[in-house]
């Protein structure tokens, strides 16, 4: 995942119109993805980053009906996830 001039560039079963694939689960072990997503040190523990998951719906049809979303988490989090979510796409970071 790599911001350039302001716009963001990563797996395309991530994005917001992956909707064949309507939940990204990104597993950010070094926070490199949380910095590149909402700006540098934003992972650092001290904003609460740290053990913890985030995201959100990112893509909406006419109707407001929900086609995509993302979430983020940490690598405590992580193992949480992969025993109790079934998802279709995991990124690992």
């Amino acid at each position: 995942m790599t911001t350039i001039n302001g716009v963001i560039t990563g797996p395309a079963d991530i994005t917001p119109s992956a909707t064949s694939t309507p939940i990204g689960i990104i597993y950010d072990e070094d926070g490199s993805v949380t910095d590149a997503l909402l700006g540098t040190g934003v992972s650092n523990s001290a904003y609460c980053a740290a053990n913890s998951a985030f995201g959100g719906v990112d893509n909406f049809d006419v109707n407001a009906q929900f086609l995509h979303a993302v979430s983020f988490s940490t690598a405590i989090v992580r193992s949480l996830l992969r025993n109790y979510l079934t998802c279709n796409t995991i990124w690992l970071a």
